[in-house]
């Protein structure tokens, strides 16, 4: 494949990424330093057997010889080295398959340290998360504690991929916030009042979700539960919002529970039921 010192040097470094041990060859003659580097490969197929093989079957894989083209009698060498790697070519196909099984074990082991350093990102982001709320727990300014919520809760429904929007007004209605979940688009409403939200508060929400296109859904999040009334009001036939409630935030935020799971839950209980409050903790 190669008739000058530098170009064959240049590939081996190149092919197995071995540059010190290219460099310690005796080069004094390419065929001796060619056949030095590959005794020693050989010699400790414990250490170089993946490289090894790697080399074979990039070797083999050689269809054209551009660095021949510089020799003299160019043919003659492109022809014999046309020979030599075909020949080849007749013994490297079990190798080429352990190769191709080893690169589907490696990208499945990148796969999995992947997934891994996802999961630890996840687990960091949902400490970080709770310890926003806990700190929001001990808060006295109602006002500003309910504003930290709205963004505590955006930033939780994009770690769970569900493409939240900001808070926004329309017609003079506050509506904390919109997600979709499975292609279902929810208008989302946060409050931390002393008191469980009542059916005023539940009516109020039913209202806006009504306002809005034909199978909009609503999620309600009452950091102090629900009045027994207002859960059984705007439960039944044609329910049209979820509850959820602090107790079941905080079960998310401690990694008990996935949201996404979670929600699930809620909305197959709601469509087989038409009860719109499934706690978190009744699940696990």
């Amino acid at each position: 494949m190669f008739w000058f010192k530098n170009d064959l040097r240049a590939y081996l470094v190149a092919a197995t990424g071995q540059p010190v041990l290219v460099a310690s060859l005796d080069w004094t003659y390419k065929r001796r330093a060619a056949d030095e580097f590959v005794q020693r490969l050989a010699s400790d197929q414990g250490h170089y057997r993946d490289v090894l093989i790697r080399l074979m079957v990039d070797v083999a894989a050689v269809e054209q010889f551009p660095k021949l083209c510089k020799a003299e009698d160019r043919e003659l060498k492109v022809a014999e080295a046309e020979r030599a790697v075909s020949v080849l070519r007749g013994f490297i196909k079990p190798y080429e398959e352990e190769l191709l099984e080893k690169e589907k074990a490696k990208g499945r082991i990148t796969e999995a340290r992947t997934e891994a350093r996802e999961l630890r990102h996840m687990a960091e982001k949902l400490a970080e998360l709770k310890g926003r709320y806990e700190d929001l727990v001990v808060m006295e300014n109602a006002q500003e504690r309910g504003r930290l919520l709205e963004a505590l809760l955006r930033d939780l429904f994009v770690l769970f991929d569900l493409d939240p929007k900001a808070a926004f007004k329309l017609r003079g209605e506050q509506i904390d916030g919109s997600f979709s979940l499975d292609g279902t688009h929810f208008l989302l409403e946060a409050k931390w009042t002393k008191d469980p939200s009542e059916r005023k508060e539940l009516d109020a929400f039913k209202s806006k979700i009504e306002d809005k296109i034909e199978n909009t859904l609503g999620l309600f999040v009452s950091i102090n539960g629900f009045g027994e009334t207002a859960v059984e009001r705007h439960s039944g036939q044609g329910a049209q919002m979820l509850l959820m409630t602090g107790a079941d935030l905080y079960l998310v935020l401690d990694a008990r529970i996935d949201l996404v799971e979670l929600l699930e839950r809620k909305h197959r209980h709601a469509s087989r039921t038409g009860k719109i409050l499934l706690e978190a903790q009744s699940i696990l």
